[in-house]
Parts: C-alpha cells; structure tokens; sequence
C-alpha cells in the first residue's frame, strides 16, 4: 500500500537563503557562479553542503510549487512486459 513519506535527503538543508531569493510564484533560475567569490574559507567550512553546491554547479533551478511524487497507478492492473 502507498503512504506519503516526507522526503529522506537533506539536499536543501544549507540552502535556506539561496531558496529566499527564488520567486515564490514561479520558477528561478540562479547563477550560483556570481556567489562563488563570496564563499570565504571560514564561510566554506560553516556551511560544506552550501559551499559544495555554490562550487559543484553553475545554476540552480528553483521549481516553485513542486508537490512530492504519489503513486497514480494504484487500481489500474499490471502491465504486460513482452
């Protein structure tokens, strides 16, 4: 049986303030590239998972009213695989 469940990862655990500045009516797409010369060492060392995603990616897309994933074919029968 399908049950929501809260997601698992903590992608987006460092990302409060990048988040703050995507819209919040549609979608935001952010040139992490222009935050790269503002992430100092002692910055860098405060938040890893921040830094990792300013250094590891150019842009972010923030999808705005995304809702989690639902099972859709709960009552519909099995496919046949041929």
């Amino acid at each position: 049986t399908y049950v929501e469940a809260p997601g698992k990862d903590s992608y987006a655990k460092d990302l409060g303030a990048v988040m703050d500045a995507a819209f919040a009516d549609g979608f935001t797409l952010i040139d992490l590239r222009a935050l790269r010369p503002h992430m100092r060492p002692q910055l860098a060392d405060a938040h890893v998972d921040l830094a990792r995603i300013i250094h590891g990616f150019d842009y972010m897309l923030v999808l705005t009213g995304g809702t989690a994933s639902g099972e859709l074919d709960h009552f519909a029968p099995p496919r046949r695989v041929e």
